[in-house]
């Protein structure tokens, strides 16, 4: 009779991870990207230093001052396809007095984070790096 499979052990616990991810998008959120004029080299800047704290490589280009975007490469084993996530770290611009929650305070009450870009394709780019760089 063969016993079944175990569940494999994670180095981490999913509470630490959720802290790790949602202090990430907090701090991201803080940053006011509103179009115009963009600013994203803000987030580039954020992320830049957390994927360099990773040794993951990776570049910052600016098109235009304070106008930048970030690209960084992992390199699979060639086995399978590869894969390509894609974000924007600009917002559209906020009247904080229609607020319950001011904008851009990432503020995390009533078990959410509450801020420009929580929910968009700006959320998207906010949580796929620190996936990335999670440990």
């Amino acid at each position: 009779m063969s016993v079944p499979p175990q569940p494999m052990a994670l180095p981490f616990t999913w509470a630490d991870q959720e802290r790790h991810l949602v202090g990430h998008l907090s701090a991201l959120i803080r940053l006011d990207t509103s179009n115009p004029p963009g600013q994203e080299i803000a987030v580039a800047r954020y992320v830049s230093r957390e994927l360099s704290r990773s040794g993951i490589p990776h570049s910052v280009l600016e098109s235009e001052p304070g106008r930048a975007n970030l690209v960084a490469r992992l390199p699979g084993s060639g086995r399978e396809p590869p894969l390509m996530l894609l974000g924007h770290a600009d917002v559209v611009g906020a009247q904080p007095e229609a607020w319950s929650h001011p904008p851009f305070s990432g503020e995390v009450a009533e078990g959410r984070v509450w801020g420009r870009g929580a929910l968009d394709g700006l959320s998207a780019t906010k949580w796929r790096y620190p996936c990335c760089t999670a440990g």
